[in-house]
């Protein structure tokens, strides 16, 4: 068990590094309730357990080419700044507390899950050093860590959830429009600063 708590601190780890996943579960809670934000999460934990897969294959050497990186991270710079702006268009034009650009919670989730340098990057890089230094050396040992890593995801996200919903009872639309603001200005300096 001991390597499932290992994998949980680390996935702990991954979620303190505040990113887009996190503006993106904290909003749509806030705008569209508890339950919305929960399907965001689900969402988040498929993409980091199929980033974890990856990490078994050959993706890891592939992430270390530099010119790679860089497609990788302009392609990830160019969604983040359409999500950015499609929020401050929104919020301009915001009447009702609405949904983000995407239809569903799952959907925008996986969307701005896959798409996130930081998930794909750091997952690939963690599970590649602790396969060379033959600290996952059994199947068993792997699927828990794993198992802590995306359950960690779900945890903090979950609370993230939480607060959300809480503080929508005490948001109007006025303070909703501004979030939106701030959440698409979060997105395209965070996507510039991914990129450069």
């Amino acid at each position: 068990m001991s390597s499932f708590f290992e994998g949980f601190a680390l996935g702990m780890v991954l979620q303190l590094s505040i990113g887009p996943v996190f503006f993106g579960v904290l909003h749509l809670s806030i705008s569209k309730g508890f339950f919305e934000g929960m399907k965001m999460t689900l969402a988040v934990m498929l993409v980091d357990a199929l980033y974890i897969g990856l990490s078994f294959t050959l993706i890891t050497s592939l992430l270390q080419i530099m010119a790679l990186q860089v497609i990788l991270h302009f392609f990830c710079l160019i969604a983040l700044l359409y999500f950015g702006f499609s929020y401050i268009k929104k919020a301009k034009m915001k009447k009702l507390k609405e949904t983000p650009p995407e239809s569903t919670g799952f959907i925008y989730g996986l969307k701005l899950a896959l798409i996130n340098p930081l998930t794909i990057v750091f997952w690939s890089g963690t599970f590649g050093s602790l396969f060379a230094g033959d600290n996952l050396l059994t199947r068993d040992t792997f699927i828990l860590y794993a198992l802590g890593a995306v359950l960690a995801t779900f945890a903090f996200l979950f609370f993230t959830s939480l607060f959300g919903h809480f503080l929508n009872k005490f948001m109007s639309v006025r303070a909703v429009r501004y979030l939106d603001y701030s959440v698409g200005t979060i997105l395209i300096l965070y996507g510039l600063l991914m990129f450069f």
